[in-house]
Order: structure tokens, then sequence, then C-alpha cells
């Protein structure tokens, strides 16, 4: 599907390659769009935020034991952290004790922050931080609705050169997200705009200027349990399988999660890919507005 003012709906662009050719698809009972250039899958309904208390528990495991062995290759004597997503007061907590650590939260809630930690209480798109201010920067983007450009954007911006992104997000081409994709969408795409794979972070770190350092997908049995028991109490054959799921989505790199580490290097090419007879109308405009605009060349005298 391509945007034109003859649509009474206007898709916006690819958030992944700029693009402007959809496929309309359905995943797990869901109405979405699939980019033709990239393959991202753009979910249509308003999402809103969703967590899981014990899932949310386990990947605060997760991102504590990447963070700890990251903060021991910090050079620097003060380093000054970024926490963001439903698991960061759980790992400011965690890492309170360090006193050579700056912590910052910014979360959308009113969750009450650990003593020494600084909270903003701010969306992502109404932060204001100063460029180059933070080493680190642990993103938790499981059910969360952050358009992923977005935050690699803004993350580049914040970041100190050559410092690093931590990521954790939700991976729609695990075995649990295929063999059972309604139950899947149900407990985790609830809180998504995107359907992530590894393919699709590798991409977005170089279209924002990052360097990949390690991208590996976890699995987490309880994650795989909740989904299979569609949101009840799992049973005991259920966690059964569970682990059996897991264990399999381990040795196939197949997780429920994928984590990355993003290194903070060179430009950031942000490629928009138009037909030629579209390119370089109304250079600033939306593509629904410059459709079919002509625009005179100007040629300064002598």
């Amino acid at each position: 599907m391509k945007n034109n003012p003859e649509h009474l709906r206007f898709l916006p662009p690819c958030d992944l390659c700029g693009g402007f050719h959809f496929q309309a698809v359905t995943v797990g009972g869901e109405s979405a769009h699939r980019c033709q250039t990239c393959r991202l899958v753009r979910l249509d309904t308003l999402r809103t935020q969703c967590t899981i208390p014990s899932a949310s528990q386990k990947r605060a495991v997760i991102l504590e034991r990447s963070l700890r062995s990251h903060l021991k290759k910090i050079s620097t004597e003060q380093a000054t952290i970024l926490l963001v997503g439903p698991t960061a007061p759980q790992l400011a907590n965690s890492l309170t004790s360090n006193k050579n650590l700056t912590i910052h939260l910014l979360t959308e809630s009113e969750t009450p922050a650990p003593r020494g930690v600084i909270r903003h209480v701010l969306s992502i798109e109404q932060a204001a931080f100063i460029p180059d201010l933070f080493d680190l920067i642990v993103a938790d983007i499981t059910a969360q609705p952050i358009p992923p450009s977005l935050l690699l954007q803004k993350a580049r911006l914040w970041l100190k050169p050559e410092r690093d992104l931590l990521l954790l997000a939700d991976n729609s081409a695990s075995l649990v997200a295929t063999f059972w994709r309604r139950a899947w969408m149900t407990q985790r795409g609830a809180g998504l705009t995107h359907l992530l794979t590894s393919h699709h972070l590798e991409r977005y770190a170089g279209r924002s200027g990052f360097q990949v350092r390690w991208l590996r997908t976890v699995s987490i049995a309880d994650a795989v349990a909740e989904v299979i028991a569609k949101g009840n109490r799992p049973s005991h054959a259920t966690n059964a399988i569970a682990h059996v799921v897991a264990g399999v989505a381990r040795l196939v790199s197949a997780g429920e999660m994928v984590a990355a580490q993003f290194q903070k290097r060179g430009t950031a090419p942000i490629p928009l890919h138009k037909s030629l007879a579209e390119r370089d109308q109304a250079t600033g405009l939306a593509h629904a507005m410059y459709v079919g605009v002509k625009r005179e060349a100007s040629v300064e005298p002598g």
C-alpha cells in the first residue's frame, strides 16, 4: 500500500527504512502492515504499556548481569547512566550501592525511585538531556510503545562518543511466538508498536550510527509458560512444556527476547526510500502533501 491523497488513511513511513510500500497483514488476530522493503511489521492498534510481573523480574536479572559486567569496563572513575523501561526501577535499586555511579531513571509512571537516583517522569519524546551526557544507556523496550528509531536516535544524541547502549527487546521470531502466535500477541504484543527480530535490530544499529558489539537471544521458561497458559496460572504440564521449548530455543537462537550491546561509532545514515519520480520534489513536506507537486527550478543569474 502506498500513501497518496486518495487514501482516507495515510500510513507513516517505515520506522526502519523510511519506505512507503506496505502490505496489509494479520498477525495473531491483530491487523498490521509489513514493509515490502525491509519486512518490518508495524501493528495498527494503538499500543498501551503492558507488563507481566514475573517476566519483568526475569528481564531485570538479565539486564543486571550484562550491566555489572559492562560497568567494570568503564574507564572513568565517575559514570553517568540512564535507565529506561519497565525494569528500570529494579535495576536502579540494585545499583545504588555503587558510589561511582550517577543514575538517571526515565519513566512515565510515578514509580518510587530508590534513594540517590534522579527520576525523570517524562516520555522519551519529552526528555531533553544535553548531548554527550551519559556513559551508558540501558533500555528495556519489551512491552513498551516506543518506536525503536526514536529510542536509538535519542540514545545516540545523549551518549558520549564510543559509549554503549544495552538493549532488550521482544523477539517476534522466537519459537513461542511462532507456535503460539495468537497467545503471544495477546500476552506480549499488546504493548508493542513493531514486531522486532535480531535482523531488524542489526539494521537499526547501522541506520542510527551504532556498531553491534554483541547480539543474542535470551530464553526464559517462565515467560514461555505465561504465553502457553494464555495469562492463566501455568500448570505443571505447562511448565514442563515451557522448559522444553525454552531449552530448544536456546539451542537454535530463537529465544523470547533479544539482548544487544551497541556502541556509538561513526555517522548515522538515515535512508529514505522514494521512487525516482518522487525524489526532491518538496523537501521537508509529508509524502501525502508533495505527491503530484511540481516545483520549478530556479537558476541564479550569471
